[in-house]
């Protein structure tokens, strides 16, 4: 896993830096997400392996986390630029490219990396659709008010999720995610 880690790293990597601040987005997603710090800066790089309505898929990410916003490049497993996004106190904005899934959207990644990832004490803050969410040792369960049940596990401590494995699993739309976090620099 450290090796398929190490070769995402390098591959993202030629995708960081300036690149990331000179996106020039097409869209804005209406969002009911209002941007919160997670209480980490950093550069993280992912592998994500998910399937939803009877499709799989894999991912590969690059995140620029701030106090101020978190910045995104998703690339497929070839390392073509699939999505770019911005999400701050100003929204989320996203360019999307050709080769990018019609039944995924980056509403979907943003909230489901909040779910996986942000301090639970911040969730209904973001979020406004959770009505309750259930904390039991590394397992979240999140209570949407259209009776959505959201189950993330974590493989280690709450408090190093962005350096672990997290399975994200929304049985009320047949969905799973599970994102390999990795932490770049010191």
């Amino acid at each position: 896993m450290r090796i398929i880690l190490i070769w995402l790293f390098l591959l993202l990597s030629a995708c960081s830096g300036d690149q990331l601040d000179a996106l020039e987005y097409k869209e804005t997603i209406p969002s009911k997400l209002q941007w919160q710090s997670p209480n980490f800066e950093g550069e993280v790089i992912q592998l994500l392996q998910g399937r939803f309505k009877q499709k799989n898929f894999v991912f590969q990410s690059r995140l620029s986390i701030r106090h101020s916003g978190i910045k995104v490049i998703i690339l497929d497993t070839f390392g073509q630029r699939l999505a770019e996004a911005y999400w701050s106190e100003q929204g989320v904005d996203y360019k999307t490219y050709e080769h990018f899934p019609k039944t995924i959207s980056m509403h979907h990644i943003f909230r489901d990396m909040v779910y996986s990832f942000w301090p639970v004490d911040r969730l209904k803050d973001i979020d406004n659709s959770i009505q309750h969410v259930e904390v039991d040792g590394r397992q979240r369960v999140i209570h949407q008010s259209e009776m959505t049940h959201v189950i993330i596990h974590s493989e280690d401590s709450p408090n190093n999720r962005w350096q672990q494995n997290v399975t994200l699993v929304n049985e009320d739309v047949g969905y799973k995610l599970i994102i390999h976090s990795q932490k770049v620099g010191a």
